[in-house]
């Protein structure tokens, strides 16, 4: 017998997708991220180097208005540079 898990689905209700951009010398990396709430952010367990291709994701994820939640990696009690690119 299998047991087979079963996707946990979150709809977006609102929620803004974000493109976080970081940079660290010759890399460049887009992540897509929502800060779902003061205590919660989720971020996109895939990284992208083309900014096209993570607004293509990000799009898609808008128009679909859900998301499932294993394909995300949680962070608790986000700061509020979450959402901002960064560089080191």
């Amino acid at each position: 017998m299998t047991i087979t898990k079963i996707p946990t689905i979150w709809k977006l209700k609102g929620k803004k997708v974000h493109i976080r951009t970081f940079h660290s010398g010759q890399l460049v990396e887009h992540s897509i991220r929502i800060r779902w709430s003061e205590k919660l952010g989720i971020v996109l367990i895939a990284t992208f180097d083309s900014l096209e291709m993570a607004q293509k994701i990000a799009e898609k994820i808008e128009k679909a208005g859900k998301i499932n939640k294993d394909r995300w990696n949680m962070e608790f009690y986000p700061k509020k540079e979450f959402l901002q690119d960064f560089s080191d």
